[in-house]
Parts: C-alpha cells; sequence; structure tokens
C-alpha cells in the first residue's frame, strides 16, 4: 500500500469515527433545541392539508421521524460519503462503533443502568436513523466518485 493511499485510508477512519462521536452531541442539540419544531412544522403540515384527529396522529407519528432521519442522514452521510470512495459499509459499521461506544460512555458516566442502551437500539427510530446515514452516504460516495463504483470488468 502506497503511503498516500494509508493517509486516505488513516483520514477517511478518522472522520468516520470522529463523526460517530459526534453523532451523540448533535442528536442530543437536535432534540434540545429543534426537535420540537420539527414536530410542530409536521403537525401544522397536516392540519394545512385538512387530515381528521386520527389521520393527523397517525401522520405525524410517521412523518416526523423521517424528516429526523432524513436530516441526520444529510449531516452526517453526505461527509461520510464524501470523504470515502470506497467500502462505505465498512466506514459506517465504524462510525455506528462510534455512536454505540459513546452511548455506552454517556450510560456509564451518568450512572444510568445499562439495560438502556439495549433499550435505545431496540427502537425503529434509532435504526431509522442509521439506515438513512447509509443511504445518504452511499448516495453521495456513487456521486462523488462515479468512476470508482463502476464495476472493474464493465466493457
Amino acid at each position: 500500500m502506497s503511503p498516500n493511499a494509508k493517509s486516505s485510508l488513516l483520514r477517511s477512519i478518522s472522520v468516520a469515527l470522529a463523526l460517530g462521536v459526534a453523532f451523540q452531541f448533535v442528536l442530543d442539540a437536535l432534540y434540545r433545541y429543534g426537535g420540537g419544531h420539527i414536530t410542530q412544522l409536521v403537525f401544522d403540515s397536516g392540519k394545512v392539508l385538512g387530515l381528521g384527529e386520527g389521520t393527523l396522529r397517525t401522520f405525524v407519528l410517521t412523518a416526523a421521524p423521517a424528516c429526523e432521519a432524513a436530516l441526520l442522514g444529510i449531516l452526517f452521510g453526505v461527509p461520510l460519503g464524501l470523504l470515502v470512495s470506497r467500502h462505505v459499509i465498512g466506514h459506517w459499521l465504524l462510525f455506528v462503533s462510534a455512536v454505540l461506544a459513546m452511548q455506552v460512555l454517556t450510560i456509564v458516566m451518568s450512572g444510568s443502568p445499562i439495560g438502556w442502551l439495549v433499550a435505545v437500539w431496540t427502537f425503529p427510530m434509532t435504526w431509522l436513523n442509521m439506515l438513512a446515514i447509509l443511504g445518504v452516504a452511499l448516495v453521495t460516495a456513487r456521486y462523488r466518485h462515479p468512476v470508482s463504483n463502476l464495476a472493474p470488468n464493465a466493457p
């Protein structure tokens, strides 16, 4: 492996880990300062559409998490996809590992029961966010490096 390739690999691994560490802080800030705004915006949009009370509840419970996942996908998937040309899924797994490590550290430092970690990762919302980040990273890497993503034996 050439020194330039090693440097590029170390940079992309470092970025994936740094994004994973930053995820918890960004998620906390999003819930603290913006989480209610997203839900309120979705609620107001449903009212404008004239949805009934039951339909509006379903609309808010579906659209608000989707909007949050899209936002997190853009915030974390774009940088991940821009800096990684190959092995996007491997770098995404490093990102998820760093997120998990930060959550373990946060739970241990706060004195909370470790079972909360299991509870957090059983929420569909957690997986929706992680898969949105992966999807955006794959799309970004595909458009950032279109030649490197072609099959090696393509005519």
